[in-house]
């Protein structure tokens, strides 16, 4: 989902300075690309995927619905790094786009939701881009909020499970999570006033 206008920054720019002084935690002795090999199977080049002169130029959300099929269902981990590659992605082609392709430190963040779900869990994430300057544990840092693993209910049944002509088990949704919703809609009314 894409607005007219960019969504504000959540961390103040004393919270930005602030990061300078986190660490990063490390992986050694692993590679920080793991078994990653570089191949270039496309163009590069930064691009949100809009029209020219289309109104709507700021990422907003992303949404990213996980398969329900067991082959290739996601793990909730592995939903939640995808959540962050792809709003990562969007946000540092939006950077790219408004200050340059060799900008570090941007004048002002660009802030990107995601929401993604396999119908039943629900995770909630912000990233605030900070920087582009990837190269370097030191300096600011970007910033991710992450409400992962919200159940949206409890259980969906099939046809009522009935004991002595009384249902035990109700058909359909049983134990909504009405508080998980309105996660979902204040993500998706943010920025729209």
């Amino acid at each position: 989902m894409s607005a007219k206008s960019a969504l504000e920054p959540q961390a103040s720019p004393s919270d930005i300075q602030d990061t300078e002084q986190q660490g990063l935690d490390s992986v050694y002795p692993l590679s920080p690309m793991i078994d990653l090999q570089e191949v270039n199977v496309y163009e590069e080049r930064n691009h949100l995927g809009f029209k020219d002169g289309c109104p709507f130029i700021h990422p907003h959300t992303i949404y990213l619905l996980d398969p329900c099929s067991t082959k290739a269902r996601f793990l909730p981990d592995q939903l939640r790094a995808k959540m962050i590659m792809t709003a990562f992605g969007s946000a540092v082609a939006k950077a790219k786009m408004q200050y340059g392709e060799d900008v570090k430190n941007l004048e002002k963040p660009v802030v990107v939701q995601s929401v993604a779900t396999d119908g039943q869990l629900f995770h909630f994430m912000v990233l605030q881009l900070n920087t582009l300057d990837l190269e370097s544990s030191n300096g600011i840092k970007n910033i991710v909020w992450m409400d992962g693993d919200q159940a949206l209910y409890d259980t969906v049944a099939g046809p009522a499970k009935v004991r002595r002509k009384a249902a035990v088990v109700p058909a359909g949704v049983s134990g909504l999570k009405p508080e998980t919703f309105q996660k979902f809609w204040a993500m998706y009314l943010h920025g729209a006033v």
